[in-house]
């Protein structure tokens, strides 16, 4: 199916959860290239994975990195605590 920008409602924010992959993460960014192009006044903010983040300083524009460690945030709870944590 093929959306067009006109028939979607402009987000304000957008966040992509990247893969947990080196390679994955790299082939995703044609992805956020298309994003970026198909709603050019979105905030686009990611999360990846600790230890892919530094990948991002070669990413298309961007507001914030969120960077998710199954260490630090462990279980539903952790994932809860982060998911505050970028709220």
């Amino acid at each position: 199916m093929n959306f067009q920008p006109s028939t979607l409602t402009q987000p304000q924010t957008i966040l992509i959860r990247l893969p947990n992959w080196l390679g994955d993460v790299v082939m995703s960014t044609a992805l956020v290239k298309a994003v970026r192009e198909t709603f050019p006044d979105a905030k686009v903010d990611f999360i990846i994975k600790k230890g892919l983040d530094f990948l991002l300083d070669h990413f298309p524009a961007h507001e914030n990195r969120f960077v998710f460690s199954k260490e630090e945030y462990k279980g539903l709870s952790g994932a809860m605590k982060f998911g505050r944590k970028i709220k």
